[in-house]
């Protein structure tokens, strides 16, 4: 009997480190899965931030309301960059440049024509003073042959008129007749001169204007050119923050590129974009309380729900601190209601 009951306590005594190995082990499994069940609650838990009822918390990203888009000005290449997204900018402060080596070729080019184009000006200028002296001085020898002519017209009128009277020689009638026909001929061919000289002169004249005309075109052009050139040094158009800024230097970019930068000018009147999903979409509309979150503000910013449209939920407010920016990430709670 004896024998029976020691063997009876060794297997109570068994049984019982048995079972405080199980208890011990399953403390154990529990106390460590404990934290990371309560984690799990408490990231899935929306903060009610004094709201009643339900709510819901989704992040969000900071925008600007009042944004001036900065185009790119030509297609090109990013040379350099000169101010960075969180930067603060002031007009005329220098941003990026793009260069187009085709189009600086090309207001070379134009240059050189321009060179080129003025020399033939000058030269057709002179070209057209000295047709015009010319015409002047055949039109001024022309004038004094008609008087000439004029003259020995009159002087074989009134020689004819003498002879007819009986009064004058045959030989004078004559003399006076071929003085006449002389001083004619000469008329004629100075008269023919000095329209060949005027028309010279207005041909010099039509191309001349022709050429300037094409002159004005070409620096019209040219500066056309150069301003394009020079719109390759980007500058910003307003005192402002730099929302956004794409591309990185030695890329290329086109005019069908989106904005190069995004200035916001306003910095004051913000607004948060959420894209929830749609089950949560669904019970979120434009007038329902929401309170933004933000690390560099001690306290919630209360506001309202904004719009909601497009898959996506706005909600504007002034920032209370002058460190809130566009570009910040945010949590806001929405008042389901």
């Amino acid at each position: 009997m004896q024998y029976d009951l020691s063997v009876r306590g060794k297997w109570l005594l068994a049984g019982s480190a048995v079972i405080l190995v199980a208890l011990g082990a399953g403390a154990i499994s529990w106390l460590r899965h404990r934290p990371a069940a309560a984690t799990l609650r408490d990231e899935g838990a929306a903060p009610a931030q004094g709201f009643t009822g339900p709510n819901v918390s989704l992040p969000g990203r900071i925008e600007a309301l009042e944004v001036v888009a900065v185009p790119v000005p030509f297609d090109g290449r990013i040379e350099s960059f000169a101010a960075d997204v969180g930067q603060d900018v002031n007009e005329g402060q220098l941003l990026a440049e793009i260069r187009n080596t085709g189009l600086e070729s090309g207001r070379d080019n134009s240059l050189e024509e321009l060179t080129r184009l003025r020399a033939r000006v000058s030269s057709m200028e002179s070209a057209r003073i000295a047709a015009r002296l010319e015409a002047s001085r055949a039109k001024e020898s022309a004038g004094a042959a008609r008087s000439q002519m004029d003259a020995a017209q009159k002087e074989l009128q009134r020689q004819q008129l003498l002879y007819g009277k009986g009064a004058a020689a045959r030989q004078s009638l004559d003399k006076a007749q071929l003085a006449f026909e002389g001083a004619s001929e000469f008329y004629d061919g100075l008269a023919k001169v000095s329209a060949m000289a005027d028309n010279r002169a207005m041909e010099l004249s039509k191309e001349l204007d022709a050429l300037e005309e094409n002159l004005r075109q070409k620096i019209r052009d040219h500066e056309d050119t150069t301003v394009q050139v020079a719109s390759g040094v980007v500058k910003s158009p307003v005192d402002g923050y730099i929302a956004a800024r794409r591309g990185q230097p030695g890329e290329e970019v086109t005019m069908d590129t989106p904005d190069l930068f995004q200035i916001a000018v306003n910095v004051a009147q913000l607004r948060v974009v959420l894209e929830p999903p749609p089950p949560v979409l669904e019970k979120i509309h434009a007038g329902q309380q929401a309170m933004i979150q933000l690390a560099e503000v001690p306290d919630p910013i209360e506001s309202k729900v904004t719009d909601v449209s497009g898959g996506k939920v706005t909600i504007e407010f002034a920032s209370p601190n002058p460190a809130v920016k566009p570009g910040m990430t945010t949590q806001v709670v929405i008042k389901l209601n």
